[in-house]
């Protein structure tokens, strides 16, 4: 009987250890990072500036050779335990970005007024990046990325 019993309690004790180690397994998946930090583009500096919970002003400077290109598309993602995750939007109200091309020329600097609360609300406290993807005439797409904070 005591070996039977001994059987059981080596039982519970390998079952318990799977579990925990099935629950580390879990945890590094859930909280590993993922994709920090994006490299920017060769030439292209932004930065955001006036931030507020609804919007900033994104600066853009081009400090390269050839012009860099975008449309007015974002996303935010705010940073968090398992990395970078990028913010649901709005689903009450149908947006849709405006089809228009932006163009930066060689040694120019310009300035953007974004309003996010539309598209994501307003921000909380936190740790967050704007991403955009731009592009040189004939080479791939790229992700500028600006990293900002919301106090």
């Amino acid at each position: 009987m005591k070996n039977n019993d001994a059987l059981k309690m080596k039982y519970i004790l390998y079952c318990v250890i799977i579990i925990i180690l099935i629950f580390l397994v879990l945890l590094f998946f859930r909280f590993r990072n993922t994709g920090d930090p994006i490299s920017p583009p060769e030439g292209l500096n932004a930065e955001l500036t006036d931030l507020s919970t609804s919007g900033g002003v994104l600066q853009e400077e081009n400090t390269g050779d050839d012009s860099w290109y975008h449309e007015a598309e974002y996303t935010i993602e705010r940073k968090g335990f398992g990395g970078w995750k990028a913010l649901p939007e709005n689903s009450e109200i149908n947006l849709a970005w405006p089809d228009l091309l932006y163009y930066i020329n060689p040694g120019e600097r310009k300035t953007e007024q974004l309003n996010w609360e539309y598209r994501y609300g307003k921000l909380e406290t936190g740790n967050y990046r704007l991403l955009r993807e731009v592009w040189q005439e004939d080479k791939l797409r790229k992700q500028l990325v600006v990293y900002f904070e919301i106090p």
